[in-house]
């Protein structure tokens, strides 16, 4: 997702799930009571799975589940709300140009973007390094940094900092990310990172681009370049938890292939599978921080073959 999410109110992400239900014909089945295999009919005319759909509209207190199947026991969405959307739609087509078309639009949404993202990250930045502060890093290695923010935050404090994220990010943020402590890197995480060790490794809202096996392939690699004692903070919109998690999670499958939101116990199989220990959890709002640090296994105390018994005896006699 290369902007960042939330960008208008609650109230007008819960007013276009209403219009999708109703536009898709999901409110008409739901009235009457709807199973699986009449959801299914609908998948056709939704930009997202109807699972998901249904899970916000359960969140949001519009649905609930009986048996199987599921029912709307709400009243019905409001007309004057539904209409807006439907202006809204007709209006957004007074010019036919994308947003991939125009480079105006693109260019204008990318100068705004950089400084909102610059104040609503503040505070996330503040609370990874209140949250690391005892363990003094003096390198850092941030994964899928996007506009920097961080990276800043922390060269600032007078931390080396190695940014890695897509060449095309790369590319986008070179020209702002001057600073002496920074380095950026661009490639695919998934196949390579830069060579540590580093104090801390940092993932900020960052796995919900991925499926679970991918994750733990980047949580391996990440093992080597990391010192023993060092630390792995990874920050999440956890799964099912409160109203912008639901709604996040219909834009995560509206954007990215294969990514979905995580939930803690799906974050510690993964810690489990790539031999990472969890130290620390924190929730602040919608966001989950969790710190991890290295398994580190030692097999030496098994690489002697065991003694012969019968050799043994002998010694004795």
């Amino acid at each position: 997702m290369t902007l960042e999410w939330a960008l208008l109110d609650q109230e007008f992400y819960i007013q276009a799930v209403l219009y999708a239900a109703v536009n898709s014909g999901m409110y008409a089945q739901l009235v009457q009571g709807a199973s699986k295999k009449d959801l299914d009919t609908l998948q056709g005319v939704l930009g997202v799975p109807w699972q998901i759909l249904i899970e916000a509209l359960v969140d949001l207190g519009y649905v609930e589940q009986e048996g199987t199947g599921w029912r709307w026991n709400a009243e019905p969405p409001a007309a004057r709300s539904l209409h807006g959307m439907d202006i809204m739609r007709r209006w957004l087509n007074i010019s036919h140009s994308s947003q991939d078309e125009s480079p105006c639009l693109s260019g204008a949404i990318q100068s705004s973007e950089e400084e909102r993202l610059r104040e609503s990250s503040r505070q996330l930045n503040q609370w990874i390094l209140d949250t690391l502060s005892c363990s003094k890093p003096r390198t850092w290695l941030d994964v899928g940094g996007a506009s920097g923010t961080l990276a800043l935050a922390l060269a600032d404090q007078g931390i080396e900092v190695t940014m890695i994220d897509t060449p095309d990010t790369i590319d986008k943020v070179s020209g702002i990310l001057h600073h002496p402590f920074v380095k950026l890197v661009g490639g695919d995480i998934r196949s390579q990172l830069p060579k540590g060790p580093f104090d801390v490794v940092s993932l900020v809202r960052l796995i919900e681009n991925f499926p679970v096996e991918t994750m733990v392939a980047i949580f391996k690699k990440i093992k080597p370049q990391i010192h023993p004692q060092g630390r792995l903070v990874v920050v999440i919109t956890e799964k099912k938890v409160g109203t912008l998690a639901s709604l996040f999670s219909l834009e995560v499958h509206m954007t990215v292939t294969n990514g979905h939101l995580y939930s803690l116990r799906e974050l510690k199989v993964i810690a489990v599978k790539s031999h990472w220990k969890i130290l620390h959890i924190s929730q602040r709002g919608h966001l989950t921080m969790v710190v991890l640090q290295p398994l580190r296994t030692s097999l030496k105390r098994y690489s002697k073959p065991l003694p012969n018994p019968v050799a043994k005896l002998a010694q004795l006699l």
